[in-house]
């Protein structure tokens, strides 16, 4: 029993390892697709609930899986996502942001040199209760359960990196990754 478990433990050790790297990690490509061959009921869930305008439609392949993203406007709001998951069932919505000072006093408390390159707000509420927080727009950074996503520079020693980080409220980091550019992803010979 014993050689077994030490047979297997680099193993364990590696697939651990590279989890927690590519979990700190962003890589995703995401391109323009035709409204044909997003999920029927995605497009339905949208074409239902929004009195929208510019809708788009994008796939998304990252680290985490293919997903589908519904980009549009809505009165009052630059750009809205609805992502989707392969099978066209909702996974969450983000709204851009133009500014939030309670993010710059965060970010300020976090680092000393940075810019904010996209400020969303992060949703993870039903579907059903989205139009109603949309058509409230004075209410929604004081809902509790809204988070900010941030992609933002950081100034690291003596070079710029690039992050995604999803924080509550009140400043909790609950996710950061690094962003890799595409050409990033690139093997030099």
């Amino acid at each position: 029993m014993n050689f077994c478990l030490m047979h297997y433990m680099p193993t364990v050790f590696l697939l651990f390892f590279l989890n927690i790297v590519f979990a700190q990690v962003k890589i995703e490509k995401e391109h323009r697709v035709s409204e044909e061959v997003v999920p029927e009921i995605a497009v339905k869930q949208i074409r239902k609930f929004y009195k929208i305008s510019k809708l788009k439609w994008f796939v998304e392949q990252s680290s985490e899986g293919l997903s589908y993203e519904a980009k549009f406007r809505v009165s009052g709001y630059d750009q809205i996502s609805v992502e989707f998951d392969s099978l066209g069932k909702y996974i969450d919505a983000e709204i851009l942001v133009k500014q939030e000072p309670e993010v710059k006093r965060i970010l300020d408390s976090l680092y000393n040199k940075y810019k904010i390159n996209r400020l969303q707000y992060h949703l993870e509420v039903s579907l059903d209760s989205l139009p109603v927080i949309l058509y409230n727009r004075e209410k929604i950074g004081e809902r509790n359960d809204v988070l900010f996503e941030v992609e933002l520079t950081i100034k690291e020693k003596d070079r710029w990196i690039a992050f995604e980080v999803l924080m509550d409220k009140k400043g909790k980091i609950l996710r950061k990754r690094e962003i890799l550019q595409e050409n990033d992803l690139n093997l030099d010979l």
